[in-house]
């Protein structure tokens, strides 16, 4: 469930198709500083939790 000021973070955004790998073409990007993380439960263990990050189509660190 999306918390308050996630849904007024998407207010008026539309989300752009992924292609065939799941890959979508973001519009705009968010730094460190731009985003807030405010503590809450979470169902998310450590060790079950994606931290995958991929740049490119190609490139994947």
């Amino acid at each position: 469930m999306l918390g308050k000021a996630m849904r007024m973070c998407m207010m008026g955004r539309q989300l752009e198709p992924t292609d065939e790998d799941g890959m979508a073409d973001l519009r705009e990007a968010l730094t460190f500083d731009d985003v807030l993380l405010v503590p809450a439960a979470s169902n998310v263990l450590p060790n079950t939790a994606d931290t995958t990050t991929r740049l490119t189509r190609e490139i994947t660190p």
